[in-house]
């Protein structure tokens, strides 16, 4: 361990220090003239600058946070079943059955997307990804919905729903005859109704994920995962091992320490699910339909 350093023992030192040129206590006019004059030359506190005067309200900040010890705004229960928040109770399992709520309509709504019909689970434990930033991966655009060895389960494209869009399932009627030429076109109204509720799926997915995918990110975090790759930056979104994650930037503090930190937020099987065959089924149809 580090000893102490006496200032003042090398300011005014008992015996001389010639290497130094440092006199001895007896040597010098004045103590408090010596140590005043180190002091100009060397530091900031007492200088009347300032610097100084920063020093001195840090200094004088930090011995009140010691004395006078803000409240908690976390407060757990005795049987840990309810946190307390700013003086407002959260009863854990009301949070857990939130999160299977949200996951029981997300599923319904994932059927309302697809026409009524269901659809193939994704085995992700076939599924070809990987994190690393290689040639083959960091193309732009791409995902593992454009992978080459995974085309056998995700490579549907916009026509699998296309075709469910043309029978009238599940009550949508997204396509109609023109009336002159009896060509089939969109029928605009029930389109933006169906992108509507992609949006709602998105916002609930959004939540969904927000909550079961460890510990919460903030809200820039998770608003800023992309799908597939740009041309200046990564995706987000991945399958590895079998499970579906989302890898979110942490750089609050990068101008300080001159690095970011990756945060790999795994998803519950049921979760994962739904991501993926949205990525796989949905959205493809619903970007040939925005044409926003």
């Amino acid at each position: 361990m580090d000893q102490p350093v006496d200032h003042a023992g090398v300011a005014v030192p008992c015996e001389a220090w010639p290497e130094l040129r440092l006199k001895s206590k007896a040597e010098v006019d004045s103590v408090a003239d010596r140590i005043h004059e180190l002091r100009r030359k060397h530091l900031c506190e007492g200088s009347f600058s300032p610097t100084s005067s920063i020093l001195t309200q840090l200094a004088m900040g930090k011995k009140f946070n010691k004395t006078h010890q803000s409240p908690s705004n976390i407060h757990w229960s005795d049987d840990e079943k309810v946190i307390n928040y700013l003086g407002q109770p959260v009863v854990l399992d009301k949070v857990k059955a939130m999160c299977h709520a949200l996951i029981v309509e997300l599923q319904a709504l994932m059927g309302v997307l697809t026409f009524g019909c269901d659809v193939k689970a994704i085995d992700l434990d076939r599924i070809m990804d990987s994190m690393a930033w290689s040639q083959s991966f960091r193309q732009q655009d791409f995902s593992f919905v454009e992978h080459v060895q995974n085309q056998d389960q995700v490579g549907v494209g916009y026509r699998y729903l296309l075709e469910r869009a043309q029978r009238g399932g599940g009550g949508w009627r997204l396509l109609r005859n023109n009336r002159a030429t009896q060509a089939a076109e969109w029928f605009r109204p029930q389109v933006e109704k169906y992108l509507i509720k992609e949006g709602q799926f998105l916002r609930k997915l959004m939540v969904c994920m927000h909550v079961t995918g460890g510990q919460p990110g903030r809200g820039p975090e998770l608003g800023s995962v992309k799908v597939s790759n740009s041309v200046y930056s990564a995706r987000n979104i991945y399958v590895v091992n079998g499970r579906m994650c989302f890898l979110t930037m942490y750089d609050k503090a990068r101008k300080r320490r001159g690095n970011t930190e990756y945060i790999v937020r795994c998803l519950p099987d049921e979760v994962g699910q739904v991501l993926a065959q949205y990525l796989v089924y949905v959205r493809p149809f619903a970007r040939a339909l925005d044409q926003r």
